[in-house]
């Protein structure tokens, strides 16, 4: 249990505010490490400290879903897969090489 909770402490969040701007917080904690007016100053102020401490960031969109994790130190990299959306069952649907062929059942309205 005290490896969880050590692990989630290594990484920090780019998250997007109520009341405008964006906040780097710790995974588990509500207090906000620096809080930046832009989303890009955030993103490059995580990165510099996650680098110095060898911790994952994970970049939050404004409507709060997960845009992209970066790793760095210890922790293998991996890939955020999006949950649903545009581009969620890339590869999972596949149509037949005849699909724009004409259906027999309707050969007489052609």
């Amino acid at each position: 249990m005290a490896k969880a909770q050590t692990q989630s402490h290594r990484v920090h969040h780019v998250v997007p505010r109520p009341s405008g701007g964006w906040a780097i917080k710790r995974a588990g904690t509500t207090k906000a490490i620096k809080i930046f007016s832009t989303k890009g100053d955030a993103v490059e102020f995580a990165g510099e400290v996650s680098r110095d401490q060898g911790v994952e960031i994970v970049i939050h969109g404004r409507d709060g879903r997960i845009m992209s994790i970066y790793t760095y130190g210890e922790i293998e990299p991996r890939e955020a897969e999006p949950e649903s959306g545009f581009g969620c069952a890339h590869g999972l649907i596949l149509m037949s090489s005849d699909f724009d062929e004409p259906l027999e059942e309707f050969s007489e309205y052609i």
